[in-house]
């Protein structure tokens, strides 16, 4: 993920909070870009600042893809390293095997 998203990630959050555009279907519409990358987009500005400086860093810890912060993501950040059946202590990817 390069810098340019981060902006188009803010541009974008301005025009719906300047009422500039009402959704963000709008902005898909005016910018000729799918809906859904514009929301995997947008929710990637509520990210801890760590997790946004590993994905910058290309710094994820092994087992995570930039994908798992681009759905359901809890807003407080301590539990944004907490995906599905993942858990990041450290640097340190940890799986949780479902019991039977």
């Amino acid at each position: 993920m390069n810098g340019s998203h981060t902006t188009y990630n803010g541009r974008w959050l301005a025009m719906l909070e300047s009422g500039e555009v009402k959704s963000l279907r709008d902005i898909g519409e005016r910018k000729k870009i799918d809906e859904r990358h514009i929301r995997r987009m947008v929710k990637l500005t509520s990210l801890a600042p760590d997790i946004v400086a590993a994905i910058l860093d290309d710094d994820l810890p092994s087992g995570f893809t930039l994908f798992d912060f681009s759905e359901d993501v809890p807003l407080l950040w301590e539990l944004q390293w907490r995906r599905g059946d993942k858990i990041v202590i450290g640097k340190i990817c940890i799986v949780r095997r479902k019991s039977k």
